[in-house]
């Protein structure tokens, strides 16, 4: 049963991915000043996602319960989701979303410096890099 628990946390890291990824562009196109910032993690969560795709279809799959370590991951998966949905939120649509007056029109304002971007980043790689090695552990048992 364990196998499903991975499965749907996979399949919620991969939703989130790609809202945030979506959020990230819509930042990109209106706030010029942090794009090259806003580009890495647009980037860095789109490889999480395709990351993940590819986890999924393994951890779903007909060996999908044999994959122990993987199944053992829950909460790496459970802290990368509770990553993702504070990237989420403080990207969102919401009222508390910082906002600047530029020209008489509301112009977004990317909410994070260069150093949380650099932090956020090192966060979601170590996220994927422990998923990847624990696939990568249970694919070597399985040989």
């Amino acid at each position: 049963m364990e196998g499903l628990g991975v499965a749907a946390n996979i399949i919620a890291v991969v939703d989130l991915s790609a809202k945030v990824a979506t959020l990230c562009l819509q930042y990109s196109k209106e706030v010029s000043s942090a794009r090259a910032d806003i580009e890495r993690l647009r980037t860095q969560v789109e490889h999480l996602a395709i990351t993940l795709q590819a986890a999924q279809r393994l951890v779903e799959g007909t060996k999908g319960q044999s994959l122990l370590t993987s199944q053992e991951l829950v909460d790496s998966f459970r802290n990368c989701i509770a990553d993702l949905e504070r990237l989420e939120k403080k990207l969102g649509p919401n009222a508390a979303r910082p906002r600047m007056r530029r020209f008489g029109f509301r112009a977004l304002k990317w909410p994070f410096n260069s150093k949380e971007i650099d932090q956020l980043l090192a966060s979601l790689d170590r996220h994927e890099k422990t998923m990847l090695l624990g696939l990568q552990i249970d694919q070597t048992c399985a040989h």
